[in-house]
């Protein structure tokens, strides 16, 4: 799942970002947001996908069959 927003200034602001080794508050502060935000929409797709699938009933515990001798003659 990628981030529609995230494109090529957001990419060019990160690699300034990266080569400054810094990070400022107000940035961190955002990208957390941004994460948190994230998050929530891939869990509210993870549980509609959840609801999405039919429930499964109990397994029915079968018994062991009954077995029946059958002809046969005695020689």
């Amino acid at each position: 799942m990628r981030d529609p927003d995230f494109g090529e200034p957001q990419r060019a602001l990160l690699c300034r970002l990266l080569e400054a080794e810094t990070i400022p508050a107000a940035v961190a502060d955002a990208a957390t947001a941004r994460l948190h935000a994230f998050e929530k929409a891939v869990q509210s797709l993870y549980d509609s996908m959840l609801d999405a699938i039919p429930a499964v009933e109990s397994e029915t515990i079968v018994g062991r069959p009954n077995l029946t001798v059958c002809g046969g003659s005695a020689a």
